[in-house]
């Protein structure tokens, strides 16, 4: 990896490269010290990128370029003034050396000729992940014959979970800086100027950067759709660098500053400068994340779109009686026994400690029931251990991660997501789809996700009470239960169809 970045800084890389090896190191051998040692790798990063200084010449002459929609003097000049960032300034700011003006647009082109650029870190078993399956299925029914996708962090193992889907649909699947493409050369000698832009970028972030700037100039697309916050910021980094006519910046959750353990700390400078540029979108799959990250950057909230997450029903069939008694056969839970099921990753975000203790008190209260967990991730081993040490042990299963989950939503009674941090959750559309009632916190777009009283319950993030009571309701109440389980199925079809969602999406590549 890192073919073009070492192109073009072959001595910084070689450094880069030793450190990053001595980190997998670290992590394949003692994974617990790993994250241990994470709050100490954010600080020695934010001092790094504090103390890091762009190039004075070519951050100055990059923050006087005006911007495609500005003439010079305007708001960009006004801005400079109150930043620091003009003549006489000490110091630019680090985000500066993408303040370039983009391509002013490409002509409007018919679907089969517009190439668009799908960027996400992996293709591991996630939600926005699955998003991104979704929709480069959708823009091939719909014509887009040029879509492919890029990842950041290689396909080995778990990474590529829906590699083998995408290719399916037609769709080509590469790593960034994986290949050097020869005619890279040619096209950095037709833009003078941009290595010593790159150069300008801080070099923590320089090797993704430079990466995908050469990526992006040997592929040449009219769009890059990027997805998640550091594929963000480094793809949009580059295009704007570049001068992708169109940059789209998918936020898929509630800000990073719900999420220390994800935030870095150059988030707010570049996001805010990626922002300003007029050739740049900002998405967000629910209106409270949205409004969390305009509150979070201090921007307006009319620089976001909303589009609801959508869901490809015909993927989410419920599955036969047999294979359901099989499932149960496998676990060697009786049919009759109803089950309280969790589905999510085991990270912060998902408090899947306050899964266990709100597990632990419904099973103290509802003898016949037991409990399900589904995921795997960072917090995996702890939270085995902590079911294993349960005075419930014997009525919890953690199941790791699984293929099956329309069998487990459909074979179960409620499903419970207590997350402090949320997009969409799909595990909600997908469990109301299949008639199994859901009960979550009201964290980011999780309460967006089901239609409260009606489909299934919302409480607020920290009651845990609450949040038994709610489950045991479900539990208890037979026609409480028959009546949200047959009004979930219509409800998650008519507010989150698959349909609507690609029909967004392809609205924000129109205009070009």
């Amino acid at each position: 990896m890192h073919v073009y970045d070492r192109y073009l800084f072959p001595r910084g890389s070689l450094a880069r490269r030793a450190a990053k090896r001595g980190i997998r190191i670290v992590r394949q051998l003692a994974p617990g010290l790993a994250d241990r040692l994470a709050p100490l790798r954010r600080r020695l990063l934010s001092r790094l990128y504090e103390e890091s200084e762009a190039p004075q010449v070519s951050a100055a002459a990059l923050v006087e370029t005006p911007r495609a929609s500005e003439p010079a003097g305007g708001e960009a000049a006004r801005r400079s003034a109150e930043t620091g960032t003009g003549h006489g300034a000490n110091r630019a700011p680090r985000s500066t050396a993408i303040a370039v003006a983009s391509s002013a647009g490409a002509p409007s082109v018919d679907p089969s000729s517009l190439r668009v650029m799908h960027l996400i870190g992996s293709l591991q078993a996630g939600g926005a992940e699955r998003q991104v399956l979704y929709t480069l299925e959708g823009l091939r029914r719909r014509g887009y014959r040029l879509a492919e996708l890029m990842v950041t962090e290689g396909l080995r193992g778990s990474l590529g979970h829906y590699r083998a889907a995408i290719e399916r649909a037609g769709v080509p699947v590469s790593v960034a800086g994986d290949r050097f493409d020869p005619s890279f050369e040619s096209e950095l000698a037709a833009r003078p100027g941009l290595a010593e832009r790159l150069r300008a970028i801080p070099f923590v972030l320089r090797p993704r950067v430079s990466d995908l700037a050469g990526e992006l100039l040997v592929r040449r697309p009219h769009v890059l759709h990027c997805w998640l916050d550091h594929t963000n910021l480094w793809g949009g980094a580059a295009a704007a660098i570049v001068g992708v006519p169109r940059i789209i910046l998918s936020t898929r959750n509630v800000s990073p500053m719900h999420m220390p353990h994800l935030r870095e700390p150059w988030f707010e400078e570049w996001y805010r400068a990626l922002a300003a540029m007029p050739n740049v979108l900002l998405v967000n799959n629910s209106k409270a994340g949205a409004e969390d990250y305009a509150k979070w950057l201090d921007i307006p909230l009319e620089r976001f779109r909303v589009i609801l997450n959508g869901v490809d029903f015909s993927h989410v069939e419920r599955p036969s009686l047999e294979v359901r008694a099989a499932f149960r056969a496998e676990l060697g839970i009786p049919a009759a026994v109803p089950l309280v099921t969790g589905v999510f990753r085991m990270a912060d975000e998902k408090q899947p400690q306050v899964f266990v203790r709100v597990a632990e008190r419904v099973l103290d209260r509802a003898p016949n029931a037991q409990v399900l967990l589904a995921g795997a991730g960072r917090l995996e081993r702890e939270i085995r251990r902590s079911m294993k040490r349960s005075r419930h042990a014997k009525r919890m299963h953690h199941l790791g991660r699984r293929e099956d989950v329309p069998t487990i939503l459909a074979e179960s009674r409620v499903v419970l997501l207590t997350s402090k941090a949320e997009g969409t959750p799909n595990v909600l559309l997908e469990a109301q789809h299949l008639g199994c009632p859901p009960v979550t916190t009201a964290a980011g777009g999780a309460g967006d996700a089901i239609d409260p009283g009606a489909t299934g319950f919302v409480r607020p993030i920290g009651d845990e009470a609450g949040i038994v009571e709610a489950v045991l309701r479900l539990l208890d109440d037979s026609a409480l239960h028959a009546s949200m389980a047959a009004a979930g199925p219509r409800w998650v079809r008519s507010r989150f169809g698959l349909e609507r969602m690609i029909d967004e999406t392809i609205d924000l590549y129109r205009g070009l």
